[in-house]
């Protein structure tokens, strides 16, 4: 809520606890609820919406109270009454229905027909060449060696280079 919807929602709520204190004072001095009417309203303002503070919750609530009532007696009444009261929250629409009709297409022409052919044929032989010099490029690599062990042990003596050690 912005400052100036908060300082409104604070006047408007005075407003309502100004009215319940002309209805419930009796006799006792206006003077003595004034000084009340701001703290409860800031208090009220933070429990309650807006409109909670309707003619019809004024009336609900002085018709409980013999005199101008604390906070605590305010909610106390007021909190059944705004739960029976409150407006029911608006449902969230769904979703449209969603209705496909499929276009009818025309069946293609013979030369269309002839002509998707040869381009998907031209595609595959593509993807087929491809293909084959991804192979040929496979075994044109070098290829591992493996050496017997008495041969690599001969060249690591003649490279002077220890050879790994290898448990029988």
């Amino acid at each position: 809520m912005t400052h100036i919807g908060r300082r409104d929602t604070l006047h408007a709520i005075s407003g309502w606890l100004y009215e319940l204190a002309n209805l419930t004072a009796g006799s006792a001095p206006l003077n003595d609820a004034k000084a009340k009417v701001a703290s409860i309203a800031t208090a009220l303002a933070d429990d309650f919406p807006a409109d909670a503070f309707s003619r019809q919750s004024l009336i609900a609530v002085a018709r409980e109270c013999k005199f101008f009532p604390s906070y605590a007696e305010l909610v106390a009444v007021l909190s059944p009454w705004w739960r029976e009261h409150r407006p029911t929250p608006t449902a969230i629409a769904g979703p449209a229905a969603y209705e496909h009709i499929p276009t009818p297409r025309r069946m293609p022409t013979k030369e269309e027909i002839e002509d998707i052919s040869a381009s998907a044929a031209r595609a595959i032989a593509d993807i087929k060449a491809m293909g084959t010099e991804a192979t040929r490029a496979v075994e044109t690599r070098p290829q591992a060696r493996y050496l017997p062990r008495e041969l690599l042990n001969r060249h690591y003596a003649q490279a002077g280079i220890a050879g790994p050690k290898v448990q029988p």
